[in-house]
């Protein structure tokens, strides 16, 4: 499949199912629910050059908030912020081989930091730059560890989707 085509598919296809994924679940409750945009975004990262992730974020950041337009810039600006961490952090700790391996540890650690800097940062911004929710210590440390948690159980999902389908793509 030519390049294009490739990258064009894959992000339609992921950016589908994370909107799909986000948008029967009620707003406050969608930004726990981020296992399946995140094993989906590392894949994207994984399968797609460049920016995958980011595009595939972008896209469905996009998608969601065409669907609920009450926090536009925060959603999508927070989905594509997403989408470039875990790029970013994937090539900074180099968990993708040029021989199309993964190396299993450096996944995990990329995912689990993109996906708890993503949280903190998202409530950051609603708790002290719109003050749209309170200041809660526990909150804080609730988000935190949900995003490490989070990330490293997306790490894994994305790390045995990806064992049986890199020899397809």
């Amino acid at each position: 499949m030519r390049t294009a085509v490739r990258k064009v598919t894959f992000t339609a296809i992921f950016a589908g199912l994370i909107f799909v994924s986000k948008v029967f679940v009620p707003t406050p409750f969608d930004k726990a629910v981020i296992l399946p945009q995140a094993t989906l975004l590392t894949l994207a990262s994984l399968i797609l050059p460049r920016l995958g992730g980011a595009a595939t974020a972008t896209v469905s950041g996009l998608l969601i908030t065409a669907w609920r337009p009450s926090f536009a810039p925060l959603s999508l600006l927070m989905s594509i912020l997403f989408g470039v961490l875990i790029d970013l952090f994937i090539n900074l700790f180099k968990a993708k081989s040029q021989n199309v391996d993964v190396r299993v540890g450096r996944l995990l650690v990329a995912t689990s930091v993109a996906t708890a800097l993503t949280g903190f940062v998202s409530y950051y911004v609603a708790v002290y730059a719109m003050a749209i929710m309170p200041s809660n210590p526990v909150v804080d440390a609730m988000i935190l560890l949900g995003g490490i948690v989070s990330g490293f159980a997306s790490g894994l999902v994305a790390i045995v989707i990806w064992k049986r389908i890199k020899h397809i793509v």
